[in-house]
């Protein structure tokens, strides 16, 4: 059983390139188009240090580990799912788009998730936010009650009463 915590940080960089080169020794040996797919989705993981995610790669290599999340991964997926909500109530509605991440690392998080499916939200560009910006519209959005309209959206994107606080 693999455990990270007190590991240095040297031996977990040579512990994810050497599963890389797992990955990579396996994708050139596959025959099949899934197995491929699957072996850079994993690639892609480790590269990017995803550390949520890497219990999918080691499942799929068959290796059994305990892995601890990260709270900012969660909480970008929180936040992706609000607005996956928000448009599929209102698809139209460009008021309460989601816009994107100041912090690169997040941004390309965001980015990961929607290249495999993970995400549906559509990234509206031109005003980007940090992380604790949107942790304080999830909030907001979690506290209104069901079911939630385009109205009700305003108290959460818009309103000058929780800021006051």
């Amino acid at each position: 059983m693999l455990v990270f915590g007190k590991v240095k940080k040297k031996d977990k960089i040579m512990f994810r390139v050497t599963i890389i080169q797992l990955l990579e020794n396996r994708l050139r040996a596959s025959l099949c188009d899934f197995e491929k797919e699957r072996c850079r989705y994993c690639i892609e993981i480790m590269k990017c240090g995803y550390k949520e995610h890497f219990g999918e790669v080691f499942e799929f290599l068959g290796i059994e580990c305990k892995m601890t999340g990260k709270k900012d991964t969660n909480l970008i997926r929180r936040v992706l799912r609000m607005y996956e909500e928000i448009e599929t109530m209102s698809p139209s509605c460009h008021t309460y788009k989601f816009t994107g991440f100041k912090n690169v690392s997040q941004h390309a998080y965001y980015m990961f998730l929607n290249q495999y499916g993970k995400s549906t939200v559509k990234c509206e560009n031109f005003n980007p936010k940090y992380l604790n910006e949107y942790e304080k519209y999830l909030e907001r959005y979690e506290e209104l009650e069901y079911p939630v309209n385009i109205d009700s959206l305003k108290t959460v994107f818009e309103s000058k009463q929780y800021e006051m606080m």
